[in-house]
């Protein structure tokens, strides 16, 4: 099988924004690209932070002031891989650490661009999505099953 590398699957709509920035802006550039994240950088453009739907929803539960500073509500040191990197090893990196993301770097170690599982969902081919032959290979054995009257702050 041909080696693929991250670069040729990175996602087009790869977003940076800087750590003084405010989480509203974030929430913004977010809803106006239809991305699941941002990467947080600094001058240099060195990834320091990731900024997720996972960070959205903490603080929309938590009721945390959108005027705050990225700094202030990012993850920060996001795990970054090269973008070399084969996508077969990258999504079984993302697999293991239960992350939904990842940031690529270059060789400077400077942004490139974001994959998430859905650009590897994309780019798998048919014969690795065969080798599973029924649907209780794949899915989860505990789904969360919640009412449609809970808030959002109780999911």
């Amino acid at each position: 099988m041909e080696s693929i590398s991250l670069k040729s699957i990175l996602s087009h709509a790869s977003i940076c924004m800087h750590s003084s920035q405010t989480v509203d802006g974030a929430l913004e550039v977010m809803d106006l690209n239809s991305i699941s994240s941002v990467v947080i950088v600094d001058d240099e453009s060195h990834p320091v932070g990731i900024f997720t739907e996972y960070d959205a929803l903490r603080i929309i539960a938590e009721k945390t002031d959108t005027q705050k500073t990225l700094s202030e509500e990012m993850t920060p040191d996001p795990l970054c891989v090269a973008e070399t990197l084969n996508i077969h090893d990258a999504y079984t990196i993302m697999e293991n650490k239960g992350y939904r993301h990842l940031v690529v770097v270059d060789a400077d170690k400077k942004f490139v661009g974001i994959v998430s599982e859905g650009d590897f969902i994309r780019h798998i081919s048919f014969k690795e999505l065969n080798k599973f032959s029924r649907i209780s290979d794949i899915i989860s054995s505990s789904p969360q099953v919640i009412n449609k009257s809970t808030t959002i702050a109780e999911t």
